[in-house]
């Protein structure tokens, strides 16, 4: 469901459109979708009405004219309402939108998500073919669903519509309405310092009413109206700025507003949707890639730049040659609890995108790297491939963050460092990360049916854990093999709904191509993955060893009855008499691997020691 991210910093306003798809098991959230109506484009205008309050960061001259160009025909009409929802520490949003739509049989109602802290304003329904109109009678607003029908007084037939909807939008920085996802704002600044900020913890609604359903991409036309003191950019470039201006004794006087008018964005999903005000300053970029931050930190995002416009050549040129992406802004924000990635925008904690040669270590300069590497990689996987379900959305996640590390390999991210093995070091911190933390203890197709389960969902979890086993995949069915599958899997389902079953059903296919001779014992990836991503932990395999019968023993540790997959462990070892860490020999069949699942004994007649899980490449 679409929902609103919001964040104020200094004058800034951070919204994001977020859509997390139900789970199709959930039983908590029970969402129904118009199936006869389907949208096709959206125009969407947006004005925020500030409280007096936030004015204070304008100059004296310049709130004559704010308050003066605030004072529309609807702010007026519900100044009264307005002002009571600002009291409880609201930010109120005017929209309006219209959407063309098809409707494929006739109706009397049709269906939106929407918040209940939407006020619809108006709706009226436009036959195209005609100009017919016919007008939203009812509003009816159901808080289990989060669904608002529109309900007409005649039978609509079917055709092809624009419909218009009107609405105020109070967004609930303070209450708990079961919203789902929480995000960061941060106290306005009351002086031109960047150090006084504070922040806390709000929870986000929806931004605007909307077909929410995974498998729909539409189009958006996004205009907004701000302060000319705000810098206001979205997923897409800007495609104008309108001076609003009016007349005063014939002379045309210019207004302290404007209109930004943005591209109309791709067929994408209603998640992605993102649109940004801010008095950050840009620094030097490409065509491709600009960074927003505070002037202090000017010259220390300079390695971050270098990473970006690397990783991004590095991706177009060899993976995405065909497939266009907007510029990608990379915005730094002091305090900011949670990374955020979004096609075209991406939202970076200002610490940890800093990097001084003369303050910090090489670790901070990797972290800079894979934090970077991962937004540009994201902007191909945001729109790329769509899981149906939540659940889902751990193959993209772990599939992202690999490309990432792939890339940093690849353009020598570290610079002064020959050899450094980005990726090896990836694994390691990965492994301690899971380690470290209980919360990351947790499936990987979960099903969020709850805010705080999806906001774990969105958290760094996943984020580690997946591809953590999508490597240990690679190293079963080796790294070549790995991504010639992948590259098969991108060009068969880009921009289709997709689930883990095709993701498999590809993969197998090109294991079971790259060798013939073992097509008569050959393994189901699936069955020996899909347990992975079930589990909560990390196994724990105990290994006995016993000189004197000559066998070794290998079992489970922590068992665990009650998943619905068995778990197999691929087991990998060296030994004294016959050392080689090299990768397998051919996909899931080398002298060096064994797939067990409880218990396993295995005849060993040398007496020199023996290591286990070659690379790390096993996930316990």
């Amino acid at each position: 469901m679409a929902s609103l991210r919001l964040l104020l910093y200094g004058g800034l306003i951070f919204i994001t459109a977020i859509a997390f798809p139900v789970d199709k098991n959930s039983t908590k959230s029970s969402i129904v979708f118009d199936y006869n109506v389907v949208p096709m484009h959206y125009d969407i205008k947006l004005i925020i009405y500030f409280k007096e309050e936030d004015r204070v960061y304008f100059k004296d001259e310049e709130r004559v004219y704010f308050e003066q160009m605030e004072q529309d025909d609807v702010y007026e009409k519900f100044k009264i309402d307005i002002e009571k929802h600002q009291a409880k520490g609201r930010f109120i949003f005017y929209g309006e939108f219209n959407v063309t739509i098809d409707i494929f049989h006739p109706t009397t109602k049709i269906s939106l998500n929407s918040s209940s802290l939407i006020y619809y304003l108006s709706g009226k329904l436009i036959e195209n073919n005609t100009n017919v109109e016919h007008s939203v009678e009812i509003f009816s607003y159901y808080r289990k669903t989060q669904i608002c029908d529109l309900s007409f007084e005649v039978e609509v037939p079917r055709g092809n519509y624009t419909l218009n909807i009107k609405f105020l939008n109070a967004i609930n920085t303070a209450e708990d309405d079961t919203i789902f996802l929480k995000t960061t704002y941060i106290k306005k600044l009351k002086s031109k310092t960047w150090s006084d900020a504070t922040d806390f913890q709000i929870e986000a609604q929806r931004l605007f009413p909307c077909w929410d359903k995974p498998t729909i991409r539409t189009t958006f036309n996004i205009s907004i109206k701000h302060h000319r003191t705000f810098k206001a950019f979205s997923n897409m470039p800007i495609r104008q700025e309108e001076i609003i201006t009016y007349f005063q004794q014939l002379h045309t006087v210019k207004t302290y507003f404007q209109w930004t008018h943005f591209d109309t964005t791709p067929a994408m999903n209603a998640h992605l949707v993102m649109v940004m005000l801010t008095p950050l300053f840009r620094s030097s970029g490409t065509n491709r890639i600009h960074m927003w931050r505070i002037p202090y930190y000017a010259d220390h995002i300079k390695f971050a730049q270098r990473i970006a416009n690397k990783v991004m050549m590095k991706l177009k040129f060899e993976w995405f040659k065909k497939l266009e992406i907007p510029e990608l802004q990379l915005v730094t924000i002091s305090d900011l609890q949670n990374d955020t990635m979004n096609f075209g925008l991406v939202t970076i904690r200002e610490t940890n995108i800093i990097y001084d040669e003369n303050v910090h270590s090489v670790a901070q300069k990797i972290e800079v790297a894979r934090l970077i590497a991962r937004g540009v990689a994201y902007q191909w996987f945001g729109n790329l491939i769509s899981p149906p379900w939540s659940s889902y959305s751990w193959l993209n996640d772990g599939l992202t963050t690999l490309f990432g590390m792939d890339a940093l390999d690849a353009v020598n991210a570290l610079e002064d460092y020959e050899n450094s093995g980005m990726l090896d070091l990836f694994i390691v911190q990965q492994y301690e990360s899971l380690n470290s933390y209980e919360r990351f203890f947790m499936e990987l197709l979960s099903e969020a049916s709850s805010p705080s389960e999806i906001d774990l969902l969105s958290s760094f979890f996943r984020v580690v854990k997946a591809p953590l086993i999508l490597r240990m995949l690679q190293h079963l069915v080796t790294k070549k093999v790995f991504w010639r599958g992948i590259r098969r899997y991108l060009h068969m389902h880009a921009f289709n709904l997709t689930t883990s079953d095709d993701f498999w059903s590809v993969m197998q296919a090109t294991v079971d191509e790259s060798c013939p001779e073992h097509v008569n014992h050959k393994f189901s990836l699936e069955m020996l993955i899909i347990g992975w991503t079930y589990y909560l932990h990390y196994p724990v395999l105990r290994i006995i060893r016993s000189y004197n019968a000559s066998i070794i023993i290998i079992e489970n540790h922590n068992v665990f009855n009650n998943y619905p997959f068995s778990i197999y462990f691929p087991i990998t070892f060296t030994t004294e008499n016959n050392l080689n860490f090299m990768n397998l020999k051919s996909p899931l069949h080398d002298e060096r691997l064994i797939l067990i699942q409880t218990l396993e004994r295995i005849n060993m007649t040398e007496d020199g020691w023996i290591m286990f899980n070659i690379q790390q490449a096993g996930k316990y």
